[in-house]
């Protein structure tokens, strides 16, 4: 939409910029000024906002990448971070793009290494835990539970 508008932009300064130029060799150039003025604002708002839209598609690409270069467990780790300290190999298969079966490998080695812990919830769900990640009050609510055992 964003780019739409852009090409928009700099086709009508495009095209106003014509009009003011035959109007030049018409003789008929009583507003020519107010005519380039206009053009060139269509013209330079159209070209700065096709610039920003490409900045910011090569910086989304470059974070992408960057992102894509980390190996499994990191990944892994920053997904648990951004949800607060616990995850499954469902989500780390969709949100990764990697198979379910590497996902549950992966999470599976990092319990073993103590990188995290596995919960079962009362469905039968495979949930790893970080706790290192986890919020305050997940955290409080853990304790609370523990307490009541």
């Amino acid at each position: 939409m964003l780019k739409a508008m852009a090409w928009i932009l700099v086709f009508m300064g495009v095209v106003v910029s014509g009009v003011e130029l035959q109007q030049m060799v018409d003789g008929d150039g009583d507003n020519v000024v107010f005519g380039f003025v206009l053009a060139t604002f269509f013209l330079g708002s159209g070209i700065l906002l096709l610039r920003r839209i490409a900045r910011r598609q090569r910086l989304r690409g470059a974070g992408d990448q960057a992102a894509a270069d980390l190996p499994l467990d990191a990944r892994i780790f920053r997904m648990a971070q951004q949800s607060a300290g616990r995850i499954t190999a469902v989500e780390v298969s969709a949100a990764i793009g990697v198979p379910f079966e590497t996902a549950s490998e992966a999470l599976a080695s990092l319990e073993e290494r103590r990188a995290c812990q596995l919960l079962i919830t009362d469905d039968g769900v495979s949930v790893y835990r970080f706790p290192e990640f986890e919020t305050a009050s997940s955290k409080r609510d853990l304790m609370e539970l523990a307490d009541e055992s």
